[in-house]
């Protein structure tokens, strides 16, 4: 399944757990714009695996103008072994349906 804009919107209003103003909301959008829903996903999974998966990581990234800082800590999903890459794929598969399922 893939990720759209339209989902991951969905995911930073629903699963969101901080307040946040509209010009941070049309931020994450430019996010979206910019880097791609598959990279903005990559983040998402990430705070899945390592918080709540909530949007609170992207938006203190907003917040403190520090989101190039977030997107360069990712690991390259492409220098991963395979089957790390495996499993990363499968829980990024995960995530999108347990999204899906909330829209």
């Amino acid at each position: 399944m893939a990720i759209t804009t339209d989902l991951l919107l969905h995911w930073w209003q629903y699963y969101g757990k901080k307040s946040y103003t509209f010009d941070e909301l049309e931020a994450f959008k430019k996010i979206i714009d910019e880097r791609g829903a598959e990279r903005v996903l990559d983040v998402v999974v990430y705070a899945y695996v390592l918080d709540d998966g909530s949007p609170t990581a992207i938006l203190m990234s907003i917040q403190n103008n520090t989101v190039d800082d977030l997107f360069d800590s990712l690991p390259n999903i492409a220098d991963m072994e395979q089957e790390q890459k495996a499993a990363y794929e499968a829980l990024r598969e995960k995530f999108v349906q347990a999204i899906s399922r909330t829209a």
